[in-house]
């Protein structure tokens, strides 16, 4: 199993369980709306982005995966800079996915936001998962 056959695999920053939105250059909205994704600007910030779940995730998968935005390709989650480090394997950090996706399963949610509100042991649990293994240590400010 290679980095990117975790990614595919995985495919949590792109199904709505990490990120509510994505920021997106301008020129690559068109590409994202033809799919079907809602887009928005936000003003204040001059950003544009649009929603997740992403349209381009199809079973499970990125089916744009050669052509995805750049912030989708330039994004890499704590887990595979671990792998990619030489931390873990590839194998152990799929291990993670699907333990972390059982539990999403099994709490019934789609997002770390819906979990968050639930306050159940098994959803602190998952949040605390996600926080650690894919989102990595908090920066400092």
């Amino acid at each position: 199993m290679t980095p990117s056959d975790l990614c595919v695999a995985c495919g949590m920053c792109c199904d709505g369980t990490m990120f509510g939105n994505v920021v997106a250059q301008e020129h690559e909205l068109l590409q994202m709306k033809l799919l079907g994704a809602e887009t928005k600007y936000k003003e204040e910030e001059d950003r544009h982005f649009f929603l997740q779940p992403c349209p381009a995730h199809v079973n499970g998968s990125c089916s744009i995966y050669e052509t995805r935005p750049k912030t989708c390709s330039g994004y890499k989650c704590h887990l595979l800079k671990r792998v990619l480090k030489g931390e873990i394997t590839a194998e152990q950090a799929m291990k993670k996915v699907e333990r972390i996706k059982k539990a999403k399963e099994d709490l019934g949610v789609a997002s770390v936001k819906e979990a968050r509100q639930l306050k159940t042991d098994e959803s602190k649990r998952f949040v605390q998962d996600m926080e650690n293994g894919f989102y990595g240590p908090k920066k400092k400010k």
